[in-house]
């Protein structure tokens, strides 16, 4: 069972960064024709995901096996 909620973790962990990393994409105004390097993400943003990670935790601990 360990296997399956590490396994769900991550993906979940997987979705919620690739989203806030989409969200900040879509921001930027769509007519930029220059490509840009991609940016290190915020302090911000790593907070959020940080915290989405332990309240993702705090749900996986409380699922009865």
């Amino acid at each position: 069972m360990g296997l399956n909620s590490n396994w769900l973790f991550l993906m979940i962990l997987l979705t919620v960064s690739t989203v806030l990393i989409n969200g900040q994409d879509n921001k930027k105004s769509k007519r930029e024709a220059k490509p840009q390097l991609p940016q290190m993400p915020s302090y911000s943003d790593i907070n959020k995901i940080l915290d989405m990670v332990k309240k993702i935790q705090q749900i996986l601990q409380n699922i009865p096996k």
